[in-house]
């Protein structure tokens, strides 16, 4: 339903769960999703919200609501597809050209500012290399078993199967 509004109250930030027999903190999608109601696309040029919380909750909504959510990357689940594509067009000739296409990404840029998301427990040049090397090896291999590429070490070169 479009129920768009010029004032959103948020009267308490938890929900009674039956199973645990306690209360639980709303999450931040359902906060996102209630507080994304407030404004009126064509009568209002803003909206407004208010939130109606527990003093200990206070500053961590206040930061939740002031403070930019990061956005984290998703290449490594899909970089099978990213690569075969990148292979098929030359863009990606040897493994090498695959990290050097890495480092150019929104993903090699999140890994050096939130480490400890994509699995590395420092950001030193030789740990970043290692990773980004590690997780090339791993998406060829891969896309070898899948008969996608096939790979000659000799020659360090990728070359598509047709």
């Amino acid at each position: 339903l479009p129920l768009d509004a010029s004032l959103v109250v948020v009267l308490g930030t938890q929900t009674y769960d039956g199973r645990t027999h306690s209360y639980a903190d709303y999450g931040v999608a359902n906060m996102l999703e209630m507080l994304g109601k407030a404004g009126r696309a064509r009568h209002d040029a803003a909206g407004k919200c208010v939130v109606l919380c527990h003093a200990p909750k206070k500053q961590y909504y206040v930061k939740f609501l002031r403070d930019p959510l990061p956005v984290e990357s998703n290449l490594a689940a899909a970089l099978a597809d990213h690569f075969n594509a990148e292979v098929v067009t030359r863009t990606v000739v040897t493994k090498q050209d695959a990290v050097d296409l890495l480092t150019w990404s929104f993903y090699y840029r999140r890994l050096l500012q939130n480490p400890l998301y994509y699995g590395l427990t420092e950001t030193s040049h030789e740990h970043v290399s290692d990773h980004l090397s590690e997780l090339v090896e791993d998406t060829f291999a891969d896309l070898e078993a899948s008969r996608c590429v096939a790979i000659d070490d000799g020659a360090a070169d990728d070359e598509r199967d047709d």
